[in-house]
């Protein structure tokens, strides 16, 4: 017999006892059933997940120690400053709210509390959902290893992220910044970020041998960080890739390299195995935070609106998309993950190539019945 009356409150309880995985005698015991037919019904969902091998004991460890060992469990598979971001976030804002309740207890009222926590903090919409994606990856994570049943993440309603305007340059501003910085000792950044997409960490951490000029392609093998330190590795799997260059950057690339090589024979000073190729006179990665100064200052210079340094891979985007290329090429040039991603960041600049799309299945099915 497993289910009992509890006399004194007129109630029925379950008291089974079973051998776990580790092969002791353990029991499975839960009270407040104002029927026995409520009590029943749960005994056998806890013997069919028993016997299924689905049966998860509730953990009692609490979210801090979990993300804190998750994250380190992880640490491998994000670059050295997604892992610093993730930490600062559990750190600063999900283990201060959520940090000592126990794992296996948390419910949507909890999340729905944090999220609450995170407006009041006055925190932008984008950052909200970053970290509540923090959060529910770990849940994810919890629920994998047995650890709780469902994820309460998973549940509740997300904060809508409004699409703020994207900035990017026409052909006409392209042309009137490349003039302007033309003889600027940072040129090359510029016009590989226009020519590419590549994200700046991409384009600083670029070394010659990463550059077939044979092929006309580059590969992307390395990146530098906002402090300016060269990491092996990029930011996704994906963002490692190759990507194919046309022949005016093969022809800026060659001459880029003429002037380097000229600059250290003049100097007499040898660059080291770095052999980045937008290098400072010592052969060192240039610093990110210059770049973005001189980007600044020669944007004001040429008279063009003004954008981020990131806004030039929009713009190389821009220009993919009024040439008609495939989403699908796009994305891969950019080293996006999932296409989706690709899809959710510019979709909203894709309607004229619909429209274009459109226009040609017109002329397709009927201007030849026309003829």
């Amino acid at each position: 017999m497993s289910i009992y009356v509890d006399k004194e409150r007129g109630t029925y309880y379950i008291a089974y006892s079973y051998t776990n995985d580790y092969g002791l005698r353990t029991q499975f015991r839960k009270r407040g059933f104002k029927t026995k037919k409520e009590a029943e019904k749960i005994l056998t969902e806890f013997k069919n997940d028993l016997f299924k091998g689905t049966l998860i004991i509730p953990s009692k460890i609490q979210l801090s120690d979990y993300i804190t060992k998750w994250l380190r469990a992880n640490e491998y598979t994000y670059a050295d400053q997604t892992f610093r971001l993730y930490e600062g976030v559990i750190n600063n804002h999900i283990n201060p709210f959520l940090g000592n309740v126990i794992i296996s207890k948390i419910k949507t009222q909890h999340i729905q509390g944090f999220i609450k926590n995170l407006y009041e903090k006055e925190l932008k919409v984008p950052t909200i959902i970053r970290i509540l994606g923090i959060l529910t990856t770990c849940l994810n994570s919890a629920v994998n290893e047995g650890l709780i049943r469902e994820n309460a993440a998973t549940k509740v309603k997300k904060p809508t992220k409004h699409p703020k305007e994207m900035k990017f340059w026409n052909v006409d501003h392209i042309l009137s910044f490349l003039k302007t910085a033309k003889d600027d000792p940072l040129y090359m950044v510029f016009f590989l970020a226009i020519m590419t997409g590549l994200r700046r960490g991409e384009i600083l951490g670029l070394r010659w041998k990463d550059v077939n000029f044979d092929d006309q392609v580059l590969s992307i093998y390395q990146t530098v960080d906002n402090t300016g330190r060269i990491k092996m590795g990029t930011k996704t799997l994906k963002s490692t890739r190759t990507i194919a260059i046309s022949d005016k950057t093969v022809e800026e690339l060659k001459k880029h390299k003429q002037i380097v090589e000229s600059r250290m024979e003049e100097l007499e000073i040898f660059y080291g195995d770095l052999d980045v190729i937008n290098c400072t006179s010592k052969g060192t990665p240039l610093s990110p935070r210059n770049v973005n100064r001189s980007f600044k200052r020669l944007v004001k210079k040429a008279g063009v609106p003004d954008i981020r340094f990131h806004d030039l891979r929009h713009t190389h985007v821009a220009l993919m998309i009024s040439q008609n290329e495939p989403v699908k090429l796009i994305s891969e040039r950019l080293g996006h993950s999932k296409i989706n991603i690709t899809m959710d960041t510019y979709g909203h600049i894709l309607p004229t190539m619909q429209q274009e799309a459109a226009n040609r299945l017109d002329d397709t099915l009927f201007n030849k019945n026309d003829e």
